[in-house]
């Protein structure tokens, strides 16, 4: 399985979606730092690099960008599963790996890595790059062990946060076959089911897949009604939300006829 799954990681850290996703990332970040740069010159609104996050990425731009980093991580989750079945590429690899269950849960490890990856690479570009902006134009005083520790596990907690929400959205791509279908779902979701859940149903917004990942960013906070929830136990309410609909995924690949769908 370690073989598959190097494989299967090749494929995904090759294909162009990635590539452009991380080439635009790192473009986007570059551009704000110069903007940052010139904006903070003369000293006339120095920068304070402990911006970057605050309370162990409570908030802060890193939380910001962990937060477009979410969806980019769906997109990338749908994406990379649901053009295999758009372009009728899964019977040629079923070829090679005939074991279904075996081959869409290497799929899933593989997508979850490389969008954690993405996080993490993400969060060190913006570090490095707005650190010499703080150097010259600002203050890098309150960078220490401390808030490099309590920033860190901000950054991992962020980071498994994107790979459930990217494995989610691989699960809903192959239950869908498409890459639409997936983010079609995960839009719909987001913007009319969990909104609406909370004005009908204020009690249950707690379960709700937003409100957990929220709560495991920000490492333990209280919803509405006060009622308090630590990340761990959101974390696990994600994995059982994951675990349902990647379980669901794999039974309908192993069952359904694949010829039709290429």
């Amino acid at each position: 399985m370690l073989r598959l799954f190097r494989v299967e990681l090749i494929r995904a850290a090759s294909r162009r979606v990635v590539k452009l996703f991380g080439l635009f990332a790192a473009i986007v970040v570059v551009i704000g730092a110069a903007l940052v740069f010139f904006n903070t010159g003369n000293h006339k609104d120095p920068l304070e690099l402990t911006i970057l996050s605050e309370h162990g990425l409570q908030s802060g731009v890193l939380r910001g960008v962990m937060d477009v980093a979410i969806v980019i991580g769906f997109v990338l989750g749908a994406t990379l599963v649901g053009a295999d079945w758009r372009a009728g590429n899964v019977t040629t690899i079923l070829l090679f790996e005939p074991r279904r269950a075996r081959l869409a849960l290497t799929r899933f490890l593989a997508v979850a890595t490389i969008s954690a990856l993405f996080a993490v690479a993400l969060c060190a570009l913006v570090f490095l790059v707005l650190w010499p902006v703080a150097a010259v134009h600002g203050t890098t005083s309150g960078i220490g062990g401390h808030w490099l520790w309590l920033t860190s596990l901000g950054i991992l907690r962020s980071a498994c946060v994107i790979a459930i929400s990217a494995t989610l959205a691989a699960a809903l791509a192959f239950i869908t076959r498409n890459t639409a279908g997936a983010l079609v779902i995960g839009a719909a979701s987001v913007m009319i089911f969990q909104p609406v859940l909370s004005i009908l149903r204020p009690g249950w917004t707690r379960w709700t897949f937003a409100a957990n990942q929220s709560i495991l960013l920000s490492g333990g906070t209280f919803d509405a009604e006060n009622y308090k929830r630590s990340a761990g136990y959101a974390a696990l309410v994600l994995v059982a939300y994951l675990a349902v609909i990647a379980a669901a995924a794999i039974a309908l690949f192993k069952r359904r006829d694949i010829a039709s769908s290429s």
